[in-house]
């Protein structure tokens, strides 16, 4: 497993899916195969792999909260969302990395920002404080185009790799957003 910098995005953590697997291979293979293998599909059509843009969503998509948590790709602690998305006609991949921007306080109001807790060193999970009193949420979304990005073909739902071929693109995704949008978030949370 990879430790959580200030240019890591996103992780893969194959022990612990391996650890955690009901079939003693992939707890994500599982989630592909038992739950979700309809996502890979065409409409209906098991035989008809997706488009390469198409498949990352649906791979990355099973691999992370809510579907899967913890997910076999974890965000770091202090964001609070990456989301794999296609553009409106369905044929460009991007994804979106919402930043949590903390406030501070603001002289002569009681207003509250984001809330921190627990998380893996520097990196604490943000979530919304209590509605008790006025708060100032502002989240940054970065938007990190991905239609140029290296991926392996896609294969069919009813394909036997497609676990495999599932796995190999969220590595690769994990790869490439790190590369692609690491030094931008260091930035915005100062870390």
């Amino acid at each position: 497993m990879t430790d959580w910098t200030r240019t890591t995005v996103v992780r893969v953590d194959r022990e612990y899916d391996r650890e955690r697997a009901s079939n003693g291979n992939s707890r994500y293979g599982t989630y592909i195969t038992e739950y979700n293998r309809k996502r890979f599909a065409d409409w209906d059509d098991m035989s008809e792999p997706l488009t390469t843009a198409q498949f990352a969503v649906a791979a990355w998509e099973v691999a992370t909260p809510p579907i899967m948590a913890p997910g076999f790709a974890q965000r770091r602690p202090d964001l609070l969302s990456v989301t794999a998305r296609l553009t409106e006609d369905r044929h460009e991949l991007f994804f979106d990395i919402a930043v949590p921007v903390y406030q501070g306080s603001m002289p002569g109001y009681r207003w509250r920002s984001w809330e921190t807790q627990y998380g893996e060193g520097d990196y604490r999970y943000h979530h919304e404080p209590d509605g008790d009193r006025p708060a100032l949420l502002t989240t940054t979304v970065v938007r990190i185009p991905a239609a140029d990005w290296a991926l392996p073909d896609p294969v069919a739902a009813d394909s036997p790799d497609l676990v495999a071929t599932a796995i190999d693109y969220v590595e690769a995704i994990v790869r490439q957003l790190n590369e692609a949008a690491g030094a931008v978030v260091a930035d915005l949370t100062g870390r």
